[in-house]
């Protein structure tokens, strides 16, 4: 114990000297028994490469002879060179747990890197053929390479037909619904030139009407001032009563021909109600047809869209001079 105590002093004036740790380590080592086991828990011994040490602590280390006798204390390890050592480098904690689960994998590795080397024979042969198929690959990828090239100018070709026939799709779309708005803005107006005349001539009639109670009222007016005439003035009355009876029939007539007309412009009117609808529905069909036009080559889409917007406007001029002649 005397020797340990002077190693003890020895290493605090060595401290008191400001000297690095493996120093003092080292003179603490030497001072104990030798018949003594020591753990040592600093990080002194662990490093064996001593450039290694000097790289992360920044300070030579002061304890060669020390540091090639210690033995790092992976006791998983390094069992039997633990039990035969005198100096053991404790492990610190992050280090064990890296290395429990590694240098297992390693020595796994290691022996299967061994078998490996057995079969390398095979697998260059396995490699050469690998190669073979590779570049035969090659030579397919770069006929491949080049009928996509080819499949993509098509594609591009065709997507600016269908660009094409989109547009003219949406040109011809746009002229159906011009065409049938202004199609529904004539029927309008007609209609209601209709309805007016009709509102008219229902007045004509009212006023008819009356006028025919007016001459039926002054017949009974004037049968009551015959029981007080003279028969010349009964026979004067008579004519005049007779040319009443003329007037009233022409008069009627008037009427019945009025309703008539009234007839027949509600029956034109109807009529160019169903031409309209027609038309309406030749639209509808003519849009339909131009969605499955969308399949079909540009040109020829074009050439039907015109015959379209033909009889579109045949359509149109037709329906326009029916109406001009039932309101003449």
């Amino acid at each position: 114990m005397s020797s340990f105590r002077a190693a003890l002093v020895a290493a605090s004036s060595l401290v008191a000297r400001g000297l690095s740790s493996s120093l003092l380590v080292a003179e603490i080592i030497r001072g104990i028994p030798n018949h003594l086991k020591i753990v040592d828990l600093s990080a002194d011994f662990r490093l064996r490469d001593i450039s290694e040490y000097e790289e992360w602590y920044g300070q030579p280390h002061r304890a060669l002879e020390l540091q090639k006798e210690a033995i790092y204390g992976l006791t998983e390890i390094l069992r039997e060179e633990i039990r035969n050592a005198r100096l053991v480098a404790n492990p610190g904690c992050y280090p064990t747990s890296i290395q429990i689960p590694l240098v297992p994998l390693i020595k796994n590795y290691n022996k299967e890197l061994g078998d490996g080397k057995r079969v390398t024979a095979q697998q260059k042969h396995a490699i050469e053929d690998l190669n073979e198929r590779l570049s035969a690959s090659m030579q397919s990828y770069a006929e491949a390479y080049a009928i996509i090239t080819e499949l993509k100018e098509q594609l591009d070709d065709k997507q600016t037909q269908r660009k094409e026939r989109e547009k003219a799709t949406t040109d011809l779309k746009a002229a159906v619904f011009r065409a049938q708005s202004e199609a529904q803005e004539e029927l309008r107006r007609h209609t209601d030139a209709a309805l007016r005349r009709e509102r008219e001539l229902h007045e004509t009639i009212n006023k008819l009407q009356e006028s025919e109670r007016e001459r039926c009222l002054l017949v009974e007016t004037l049968r009551s001032k015959l029981m007080v005439v003279s028969d010349n003035k009964v026979r004067q009355l008579e004519t005049e009563l007779h040319e009443e009876k003329l007037t009233t029939a022409n008069q009627t007539k008037k009427i019945e021909e009025l309703e008539e007309e009234t007839r027949r412009l509600s029956k034109e009117l109807e009529s160019e109600k169903n031409i309209r609808g027609h038309r309406s529905k030749e639209l509808e069909k003519a849009a339909i047809k131009i969605n499955n036009q969308r399949k079909k080559p540009s040109k020829q889409s074009r050439e039907e869209t015109s015959n379209m917007a033909a009889t579109v406007g045949i359509t149109e001029f037709i329906g326009a001079e029916m109406i001009e002649k039932a309101i003449s």
